[in-house]
């Protein structure tokens, strides 16, 4: 019996997931070489691969606040190839401009709604004259500790890349608006389309 609750729950999650989420797919353009849902953009300085692709990691919290793609660049060149944030935009269908959060900007984020969740939990309890018990807080902070590892391993850095080293991971932009068929991701004078 309790397995199968645990499967109905299980696909009950992944239909909600997947109903209030927009996954976006590359349409393709010129020069940009399009393999299963990522593009590929390859000069004689760097290769790009860029997809829209959803966190699934802890924090789990993360898709309810964030558009997330993952990204690779490659240095082709024989020389050091710096990449700053300002490298990078994501432009809605109307044309609004957002910047990759930093990974700093990112986890204040996610923090504050640890500690509000904490917060809330203790009003709520108290209601009950019971308190969070040491053992929640250490719980949750566990928690966000897992998450921010998780964080600091998985999101693209900027900086310097060697000659023919590469870098991945995921960049972050304040979550678009769901009624957006289309989306485009910049890296520097390349652009590429996305369409849900």
């Amino acid at each position: 019996m309790r397995s199968v609750m645990k499967m109905i729950t299980g696909i009950a999650f992944v239909l909600l997931l997947s109903s209030c989420a927009s996954h976006y797919l590359p349409v393709g353009g010129p020069g940009l070489t399009v393999i299963n849902d990522a593009y590929l953009y390859q000069d004689t300085d760097y290769e790009l691969v860029a997809l829209n692709r959803y966190w699934v990691r802890d924090p789990q919290d993360l898709n309810d606040y964030f558009t997330t793609f993952l990204v690779t660049v490659k240095n082709r060149s024989g020389e050091k190839l710096n990449i700053t944030n300002k490298d990078f935009a994501l432009l809605d269908e109307n044309g609004n401009q957002s910047d990759p959060l930093s990974l700093e900007q990112v986890q204040d984020i996610l923090l504050n709604n640890q500690l509000q969740y904490l917060v809330v939990k203790n009003l709520e309890e108290q209601d009950e004259q019971k308190l969070i018990t040491i053992r929640d807080q250490t719980d949750t902070l566990e928690e966000w500790r897992r998450a921010k590892r998780n964080l600091m391993s998985d999101s693209f850095t900027f900086g310097e890349i060697y000659p023919q080293a590469k870098r991945t991971g995921y960049l972050f932009f304040p979550k678009v608006n769901i009624k957006n068929d289309e989306l485009t991701l910049i890296y520097r004078s390349q652009s590429l389309k996305f369409r849900r």
